[in-house]
């Protein structure tokens, strides 16, 4: 089986990239698509406006692409509802992927009829492992929490 990667939806964060380990860089190099063959399945991981069913809603690389035989959306909305026109966008895809069963809900509510299955958010639990040594575990910050989201610009809330 092969298998591929290609970045789609938000920018391409270089200095993570350059950041990993020299064998997983490595890795994801081989696994870069170049776009000369089409996948059987493609999961298409971003908000579905970026998604081509039958185009996306701003500029990006195409997701899902053209002759592909199954096609996967994973997306996230962490509301009690999800916006209008998704229905439309997420129902062109053969199933969709959320990270919670509350989200489950949420979009079968607002008439997705694909379907659509919880798939939880990874964690590394060797990283974040209760009791772990970890530098904010340390007694003298007493609030402790743990986030996994992508932290960028438009996420930020400024107090003026």
């Amino acid at each position: 089986m092969q298998l591929g990667i290609r970045q789609h939806g938000d920018s391409v964060l270089h200095d993570f990239v350059r950041g990993l380990p020299t064998t997983l860089r490595t890795r994801l190099d081989q696994m870069w698509w170049p776009g000369s063959w089409v996948p059987d399945v493609v999961v298409c991981n971003s908000e579905p406006g970026a998604w081509s069913v039958p185009r996306p809603m701003y500029q990006t690389a195409p997701c899902p692409p053209q002759g592909v035989k199954y096609k996967i959306g994973r997306t996230v909305f962490e509301t009690d509802r999800i916006p209008s026109g998704w229905p439309s966008r997420l129902n062109q895809m053969d199933e969709i992927w959320v990270p919670s069963p509350f989200s489950v809900e949420i979009f079968k509510a607002a008439g997705v009829t694909v379907p659509v299955l919880a798939m939880p958010e990874p964690v590394d639990t060797n990283f974040f492992k209760p009791g772990g040594k970890s530098e904010l575990l340390q007694p003298e910050y007493p609030v402790k929490f743990l986030s996994v989201f992508k932290w960028e610009r438009r996420k930020v809330c400024t107090m003026t």
